[in-house]
């Protein structure tokens, strides 16, 4: 997630490491669903409200849904994941199912920026 953040920094944006970090959150739990609270990305020095606009913008473009109940951590699902054999969670929108398997590191962070390229 450094080189991330700092391509985030360097391009200013913080919205597109959101996305990176979402992807990598739904990674980590092996789960398409998980929830997130500001303090996690606090860690990264994005404020909260760069990370609600975010999800707002993400969930109006289809790619997440976001349940919110009151001040508590709001639960995220990313949508058109599918889990990915020897990976965990596959991303069809990056041509195939097993567009990333085995990726790692740059190779991955890369691999997501370009999504924000086009």
């Amino acid at each position: 997630m450094q080189l991330a953040e700092q391509a985030a920094r360097a391009t200013s944006t913080p919205k597109a490491f959101v996305w990176i970090w979402l992807l990598q959150m739904a990674w980590r739990a092996n789960n398409s669903t998980f929830t997130i609270s500001n303090e996690q990305l606090r860690a990264f020095g994005l404020h909260r409200n760069t990370k609600y606009q975010a999800l707002r913008e993400l969930e109006r473009a289809g790619l997440i849904q976001v349940s919110r109940e009151g001040k508590k951590a709001r639960l995220v699902t990313l949508l058109y994941l599918a889990p990915c054999p020897g990976w965990g969670m596959c991303m069809p929108w990056l041509g195939h199912v097993h567009a990333l398997a085995g990726a790692s590191g740059p190779t991955l962070i890369f691999s997501l920026l370009s999504l924000f390229s086009r």
